[in-house]
């Protein structure tokens, strides 16, 4: 696995599912900016489908498949992705 391609939050997270669990994450996943078939081939099997935008995608991925595409020349970075939630003055 290349760890300079994962965030901090994902590394960790892989730290814990090692520990003990095997479900899988929701990771984003930062093209690089030539990717070639064989990458959208292997994204497809992932389970990404449709065209891949320019600035990458997102698939819910199990550790081993992570460290498989860490070590593709073709993803830049790999992050866990974060449910966002609005903040407001008002408690609901």
């Amino acid at each position: 696995m290349e760890w300079g391609k994962l965030d901090a939050a994902l590394a960790a997270a892989l730290g814990d599912r090692r520990k003990g669990g095997a479900i899988p994450l929701t990771v984003l996943i930062e093209l690089a900016d030539d990717v070639p078939e064989l990458a959208r081939d292997t994204l497809g099997a992932l389970g990404v489908r449709g065209e891949l935008p320019q600035e990458g995608c997102s698939a819910r991925l199990s550790a081993d498949q992570v460290a498989m595409l860490s070590d593709q020349p073709w993803v830049r970075r790999l992050r866990l992705a974060t449910t966002l939630r609005l903040h407001s003055d008002h408690p609901p």
